[in-house]
């Protein structure tokens, strides 16, 4: 669509941006951020939303494995620039580096992930976790499930929270079949218990 009617793209983004400006970080996102700034050890928070809503909510160390709707790249250049809203495209849809189009700085389906997030996703599993928690992703691509069979070859846990059955359900420790505030709620009880 990039090639072909890159207004679609635009367009698309432009709704969710419209949705996000009444959005606000949900109790999971901000126990998550609790728990990186509460538990001891490295606590790492790897998500595919594009919404900047972990941020938002105090998580530090986010790797954002499909990008950030509110970042605008060329990729020509190379240039970047943060955006607050979409009401701003009309100054940013052109490189002002190298007068190349722009776009926004997420994954698209059919690209592959960012290099840079992909590797260091794939380090951190490689150096190890105790646990790992797969929250609300249907854990349907490989990049997803790998981190996960990776800890359980090394002997972690998998702790699954989502309400349905996914593509990581066989590999879960610990299926959690409810939505992610609540799961987390209760995880947040028991350890303050």
């Amino acid at each position: 669509m990039l090639e072909k009617n890159r207004s679609v793209i635009w367009e698309f983004l432009r709704k969710i941006d419209v949705a996000r400006k009444t959005a606000h970080p949900s109790p999971a996102h901000r126990i998550l951020a609790e728990f990186q700034r509460d538990l001891p050890g490295h606590v790492l928070l790897a998500t595919q939303n594009v919404d900047g809503l972990h941020k938002e909510a105090g998580s530090t160390d986010v790797l954002e494995l499909h990008g950030h709707m509110y970042r605008i790249r060329c990729e020509h250049c190379g240039w970047h620039t943060p955006i607050q809203s979409y009401d701003e495209l009309d100054d940013v849809k052109l490189c002002p580096e190298c007068n190349y189009l722009t776009r926004p700085d997420v994954v698209l389906f059919g690209e592959l992930l960012p290099y840079k997030e992909h590797q260091r996703l794939t380090d951190e599993f490689q150096k190890g976790f105790d646990i790992g928690f797969a929250i609300g992703t249907t854990g349907s691509f490989h990049y997803i499930r790998r981190p996960f069979e990776v800890l359980k070859e090394a002997g972690g846990v998998v702790v699954e929270i989502n309400p349905c059955d996914t593509d990581l359900t066989d590999l879960a420790d610990f299926k959690m079949r409810m939505t992610a505030s609540n799961a987390l709620e209760k995880i947040q009880e028991c350890l303050a218990g």
